[in-house]
């Protein structure tokens, strides 16, 4: 299987952060802002609903380290703006 790559962009209420992941049929990895924000890793096979994000534990750091290289390399001014004056549409409550 080829892993593949996504990304997503998140706000932390100033910063627009970049955030990659990598997944293989075993491992979902993913960095934020190159790792700066937060990195997590999930095995899939003792953990498919992503519970317990183990990447700064020891036992896992060659894959994490395995799996970052395949990650693309991104600075700031890469991350594109939002589309001017779009808004999140706002969902009716049902109560």
């Amino acid at each position: 299987m080829i892993p593949a790559i996504t990304q997503q962009v998140r706000n932390d209420g100033t910063n627009r952060i970049m955030g990659y992941s990598i997944r293989t049929e075993r491992w979902r990895y993913t960095e934020w802002d190159g790792g700066k924000a937060g990195v997590e890793l999930y095995d899939h096979v003792d953990d498919p609903h992503e519970w317990r994000n183990i990447a700064k534990e020891q036992k896992y750091a060659k894959v994490v380290s395995d799996l970052r290289k395949l990650l693309p390399l991104t600075k700031p001014s890469d991350i594109p703006a939002p589309p001017a004056g779009k808004k999140k549409k706002q969902v009716a409550s049902t109560r």
